[in-house]
């Protein structure tokens, strides 16, 4: 397999963990509240990655924790209304949205 392969394997695997993300969340609302949602979302996600790298998180700086403190607030932010918006739309249409975004 070449490193090309692997690459176009690799963004494939994204776009399909990346896309499916939206019917899962749809599904998720159904049962909580968009804050409980992300609230669920970033719990798993600090404790996987406490678990993965806490050697390379941890030492840091004061000011790069306010820098990493802001940039999380405006990440958490986008979520919270991304999220509050797929309560009220469909998740191929909030999935469209999000993706004119990146581009």
């Amino acid at each position: 397999m070449t490193k090309k392969t692997k690459a176009e394997a690799a963004l494939l695997a994204t776009t399909f963990i990346w896309g499916s993300t939206f019917a899962v969340q749809k599904i998720g609302l159904q049962d909580v509240s968009p804050l409980m949602l992300i609230c669920c979302r970033f719990s798993i996600a600090v404790c996987v990655f406490l678990l993965l790298g806490w050697r390379k998180i941890f030492p840091f700086t004061f000011p790069t924790a306010i820098k990493g403190g802001a940039l999380g607030l405006f990440l958490f932010l986008g979520f919270v209304v991304q999220t509050i918006g797929l309560t009220s739309t469909t998740a191929s249409k909030s999935a469209f949205i999000t993706s004119m975004m990146v581009v």
